[in-house]
């Protein structure tokens, strides 16, 4: 066996172990593309979009171009938000709860710009519920400012012998 024929084992040896593994691991960085493109573009459905990839490795590619596609799809996003009003009354606990839902689709600008405008932080949602308690509050106290006042007004008239109402105006 001479030199060159040696040589020509050796290449012959690194081209048949080097090409696959250069093939899968091209197959696998182009496979993976549509998992990297939704999370680049912060896509809603970006798990669901890598399921779908590491699924389409079981099944010889064939959901692939599913996934392709669904990364480029822009896809409505639906907004629940619960509101909760607690009210202390005298006679009990009540819980008033309002929910809203609010379908928004995002169209004009692409999904990495996209913001909800109705979104707000869990953290903002506390202090506001928070506010509207002490506001509840407040117009509980003003009501019995009202009323006590009304009261006073009532005393007021009855000790100086006058008959008509205080809310009434009185005859010239």
């Amino acid at each position: 066996m001479t030199s060159l024929e040696h040589i020509a084992n050796i290449a012959a040896l690194i081209i048949l172990v080097l090409t696959p593994i250069m093939f899968i691991a091209l197959f696998w960085m182009v496979h993976i593309l549509p998992e990297k493109i939704a999370h680049k573009k912060n896509h809603p459905q970006k798990e669901a979009i890598k399921i779908l990839v590491y699924m389409s490795l079981l099944f010889g590619g064939m959901l692939w171009p599913i996934a392709w596609v669904w990364t480029y799809l822009k896809s409505p996003r639906l907004k629940i938000s619960q509101n909760e009003i607690r009210l202390d009354a005298p006679e009990g606990h009540v819980t008033e709860t309002m929910t809203e839902l609010s379908e928004t689709t995002v169209e004009d600008k692409p999904q990495d710009e996209a913001v909800v405008k109705d979104e707000i932080p869990l953290a903002w949602r506390k202090e506001i519920e928070a506010l509207n308690l002490r506001l509840e509050s407040m117009r509980r106290v003003a009501e019995e400012y009202e009323e006590a006042r009304s009261a006073l007004a009532n005393l007021q008239a009855k000790a100086s012998g006058d008959t008509s109402s205080p809310n009434q105006p009185k005859k010239a």
